[in-house]
């Protein structure tokens, strides 16, 4: 049975409050998954805003602290408002002022769409608002200059022009994939990455210098291919008309999707593979690097053809280990953090390979599993999973 808790109307966020500012009557609206532990939500600002969209990111983002064992749940903020509006700060500073209880007490926040961690902490400042990470400091006990370690770690350059910041989604990306294509046999490590924004392209360059044959690099209008591997130039080419065509060949969207590869990476938020057009599909593992890329409908076909669907809160998950490995553990260097992710993504990546083949489930369900079993550990230590106490399933914690 195809088991998808991560999407609305499975399981609903604990506490959802609907915003009106009293000036410009904007909308905006604050998620929690959760109240069982402190939450650390994302703060955006965009002209269109979906509840049902914040719902399912507080929960992706819950999914990854289970799985990295961090006591922590996922929460979401969205503002409905024009970023590029004169007074965005001003209208962005009382939705904050409006949820000062929770800032204070329960929930941390961190950038996200159209607003960056200058602009939070700005506007925090400006309406004498807690720190954004006031609550997890205090709660996980680090103090100032630990956290001042961790943003100075995460802005250093890994590349001339890639920070550690810009690295660790995309790595942890690469990471789950070539781990999830040798769990599953697939010897020739072909890729496609569908997506070429900077995350798809830095994702393909991760996956080539760790081994991969990346084959095509696009979208589902355009893309680029060559069989035998795209060279690195134009894995670095900024947009796909700077494509040598010696050295690669024009395809349509059709038929990127109809490509014979090991993996397909989905790594644009669009609805890149849909019901329209997961028909076409003949790779033999599809990795959803971004939320929305896979459609749910589409990836009930895939899972009903045996087409194996690694979810995205498991392939991003490593953002999540890296922070608490530079906290905990004092990494001190760009390289040994990004070692620490990719040996916490691969484990996490086998025993959720293994868990699907064991169990005969879906990777989704999988990595639900796992993700319960890390929090069913965490309140219960003395107790152990045996074969008389199943790991606790999403339905069965209800």
């Amino acid at each position: 049975m195809f088991v998808d808790p991560t999407r609305p109307g499975i399981q609903d966020a604990e506490l959802r409050l609907d915003y009106l500012d009293p000036i410009t009557l904007t909308r905006g609206c604050a998620v929690i998954d959760s109240l069982a532990h402190p939450s650390y939500a994302g703060v955006r600002v965009c002209p269109q805003l979906i509840p049902e969209q914040l719902m399912m990111q507080a929960r992706q983002r819950s999914l990854r602290y289970r799985l990295a064992n961090v006591p922590l749940v996922g929460a979401q903020l969205g503002l409905q408002y024009n970023p590029d509006a004169p007074d965005f700060r001003d209208v962005l500073g009382r939705f904050l002022a409006a949820l000062r209880p929770f800032l204070e007490s329960t929930m941390s926040l961190g950038p996200d769409l159209n607003v960056s961690t200058h602009v939070l902490e700005d506007v925090l400042h400006r309406f004498n608002l807690p720190p954004r990470i006031h609550v997890m400091q205090q709660r996980q006990g680090w103090d100032a200059a630990r956290w001042h370690h961790y943003e100075q770690l995460v802005a250093m350059p890994v590349t001339p022009h890639e920070t550690v910041a810009d690295t660790q989604t995309p790595y942890s990306v690469a990471c789950a994939t070539l781990t999830a294509m040798r769990e599953l046999s697939l010897r020739e490590l072909s890729v496609a990455v569908l997506g070429h924004g900077p995350f798809g392209a830095r994702t393909a360059r991760y996956l080539h210098q760790m081994g991969a044959k990346v084959v095509a690099l696009g979208d589902t209008t355009a893309a680029v291919h060559n069989a035998h591997g795209l060279r690195p130039e134009v894995l670095d080419a900024e947009s796909l008309v700077e494509v040598d065509v010696t050295s690669a060949m024009y395809i349509t969207g059709d038929e990127f999707l109809s490509l014979p590869v090991d993996a397909i990476v989905a790594a644009s938020h669009e609805d890149l593979i849909t019901i329209d057009n997961v028909g076409h599909l003949r790779a033999g593992l599809v990795v959803v690097a971004a939320t929305h890329a896979v459609t749910a409908d589409a990836e009930k076909v895939l899972t009903a053809r045996g087409i194996p669907v690694f979810p995205s809160f498991a392939a991003t998950v490593g953002p999540v280990f890296l922070t608490d490995g530079v906290l905990r553990q004092h990494l001190e260097t760009p390289q040994a953090a990004l070692d620490f992710l990719a040996r916490s993504v691969q484990r996490t990546t086998s025993e959720i390979m293994r868990l699907s083949s064991s169990l005969r489930i879906s990777l989704r369900e999988a990595g639900l599993r796992l993700a319960f079993h890390q929090q069913f550990e965490k309140q219960h230590p003395l107790r152990r999973v045996t074969g008389r106490i199943p790991i606790p399933t999403p339905r069965s914690r209800e």
